[in-house]
């Protein structure tokens, strides 16, 4: 008599299918026009969806945050590096105090972006402060952390944050 072996009510799945991490569902699920990037109004919907309110400051803050490219929307790669965060939600709301400190931030970065690219380049750094090129150099290396040669406001940001346990309400 053989003996007996129950069978999974589950069968498993596939080895062949592929797995699909939780982050690309959740892009592909609000990316509406399938343009391969999330635009504002989708992004404002999905926040929405999962059970938070964005302000229109909060909300402009988040895209800012997490558009590293500043296209204005949000890349799968941007995405999943926010959505794979344990403090993916802190990251994205902004405390009034907060808001106005980036503005001060944002007011700093424009003096050093003298050509208002919305970047800095090391020849810019270089006119406006009185730090050798070598310091520049330096700077450069810790801070454009994409590597294209340019600082963006994120990079300035997240470079300001890192100097103070991630709370940019330490920097004052």
């Amino acid at each position: 008599m053989t003996p007996y072996t129950p069978i999974s009510p589950i069968s498993p799945i596939s080895p062949t299918l592929p797995s699909i991490p939780m982050s690309e569902i959740i892009f592909n699920k609000y990316d509406l026009d399938h343009s391969r990037t999330i635009e504002v109004s989708e992004f404002k919907a999905m926040v929405y969806d999962l059970g938070y309110f964005l302000s229109d400051n909060e909300l402009k803050s988040a895209i800012e945050t997490l558009d590293r490219s500043g296209t204005g929307s949000i890349s799968l790669e941007d995405f999943k590096k926010w959505w794979n965060s344990k403090d993916r939600w802190s990251k994205i709301k902004v405390t009034e105090e907060n808001m106005k400190l980036l503005t001060e931030i944002s007011n700093l970065f424009q003096t050093f972006d003298t050509d208002k690219s919305g970047t800095i380049d090391k020849s810019e750094l270089n006119k406006t402060t009185k730090i050798s090129k070598s310091k520049v150099k330096k700077v450069f290396a810790e801070i454009d952390t994409n590597g294209d040669g340019e600082l963006s406001f994120n990079e300035f940001v997240e470079y300001l944050g890192s100097q103070f346990d991630g709370d940019i309400s330490k920097i004052q």
